[in-house]
């Protein structure tokens, strides 16, 4: 999806007034402008630059051409690897909470049992057709997440990967292997092209399945696309849908539609499993958190994502009716400069970079691209360097791999190639 459109999307959600509308779009529209003008001369680094250029511009105009700023500036910042600064865009929009989790919701959790998330999900996916998983657009944990469960999933008989950003245009993605700046606007991000790259290494067939349409009938053009590309042309098909937030409610409504899995359910007769990584997740500051959050993920002192399970195995949901599963996620927690769950369960490990790789540059963009593919792959990571702070290291699998620095002017400013073990 384009980022005027996911802008505009969100906006939706938030205030469908028309007002509201007008006003996001106007910000959109200039935004976009700014973000176009940057990436004709340079790469994401320049991008990021002059969304952060806007900043002091906008600290002076309404609270929504703010947020629209942020919905801009967290994703270009997930895609450079700067996960805190993604989500410390986000919470712009959100309001802080003032209060902890009400005993009525400590109640609810107390005596259920934390269950390591993978193991959990494969029990209960064992006997279903079809498995939704949704993320928030910017947190790149959330795909590292299905990443890791994907193996166990094709190990019980799932045979398609359906995920909202692969664009239909690009018919060539399945024999090629990987993804390229044609796959998917989210596909940019590293973390979100490796799911890609992992689920057809898995042996899955890759199904897009974005409507090409606005709301309200993008929910029931996911649903026919999903049945369609999948149900009605493999009988054998046992499918996995990874989605945006509330696409994967099976009740309620998104911009006056039924969301997609609703729909989906009610065209199909097929209840999917719905998994949520969303309400529970970290943010930039605790305030920022879900209450019940901060409650459990502290009070457990979680170091894996889990699920909460009572004595007869069922899952914990936030939303009982809306989606069938909660997942916790733990905070990040950094080593080399990145976050530990960057690690995928051991596929990947450190790369060290050295401590000069932006040469006099204040800030470079480092890009590690596997040397098996061609140059037009979206590199398996990706980080930004800043003068004066301790450098990153990549996050590589096993492999060879084509390594660069670029200035924000797109100045090659290092490079290498590297094998991992």
């Amino acid at each position: 999806m384009h980022f005027l459109a996911l802008a505009a999307s969100l906006s939706a959600l938030l205030a469908p007034q028309d007002d509201y509308l007008a006003e996001a779009n106007a910000a959109g529209r200039e935004i976009t402008d700014r973000v176009r003008d940057a990436e004709a001369g340079g790469n994401l680094l320049t991008v990021m630059e002059a969304l952060r250029g806007l900043e002091a511009e906008y600290a002076s105009k309404g609270d929504i051409a703010r947020e629209m700023l942020g919905v801009y500036s967290m994703q270009r910042a997930a895609e450079l690897g700067n996960v805190a600064d993604a989500l410390r865009y986000a919470d712009r929009s959100e309001t802080p909470s003032t209060a902890g989790a009400s005993e009525a919701a400590v109640a609810r959790v107390a005596g259920l049992e934390a269950v390591n998330a993978l193991d959990g999900i494969e029990a209960l996916a064992e006997d279903e057709l079809v498995v939704m998983i949704n993320e928030a657009h910017h947190v790149p944990q959330h795909r590292a997440f299905t990443l890791e469960l994907l193996p166990r999933l094709r190990a019980l008989g799932f045979t398609h990967f359906a995920a909202e950003t692969i664009a239909e245009s690009d018919a060539g993605i399945q024999a090629r292997g990987y993804a390229t700046k044609a796959s998917g606007a989210y596909m940019q991000e590293p973390v979100y092209a490796d799911l890609v790259r992992a689920a057809i290494a898995e042996g899955f067939v890759i199904v897009p399945y974005e409507a090409t349409h606005t709301n309200p009938d993008r929910e029931l053009g996911q649903a026919t696309n999903l049945i369609e590309r999948v149900l009605d042309v493999a009988d054998d098909a046992r499918l996995v849908v990874h989605a945006g937030y509330a696409h994967i409610n099976e009740t309620g409504a998104i911009a006056n539609a039924r969301a997609m899995a609703g729909q989906f359910r009610e065209l199909t007769g097929i209840d999917p499993l719905t998994i949520d990584q969303t309400a529970m997740t970290e943010h930039s500051e605790p305030r920022f958190e879900h209450p019940l959050y901060t409650h459990v993920v502290d009070g457990r002192e979680l170091t894996e994502p889990v699920l909460l399970t009572d004595d007869s195995g069922a899952p914990w949901s936030l939303s009982p009716g809306v989606r069938d599963v909660t997942l916790f996620h733990p905070r990040s927690v950094f080593e080399h400069g990145r976050p530990t769950w960057m690690r995928m369960g051991g596929r990947r490990e450190p790369f060290e970079l050295p401590a000069d790789v932006c040469g006099d540059a204040p800030r470079c963009v480092v890009e590690a691209r596997a040397s098996n593919e061609g140059e037009d792959a979206i590199p398996v990571d990706r980080v930004e360097v800043r003068a004066g702070e301790p450098v990153p290291a990549l996050m590589l699998p096993a492999g060879a791999f084509v390594i660069e620095a670029k200035s924000a002017s797109n100045e090659r400013l290092w490079g290498t190639t590297a094998t991992i073990e």
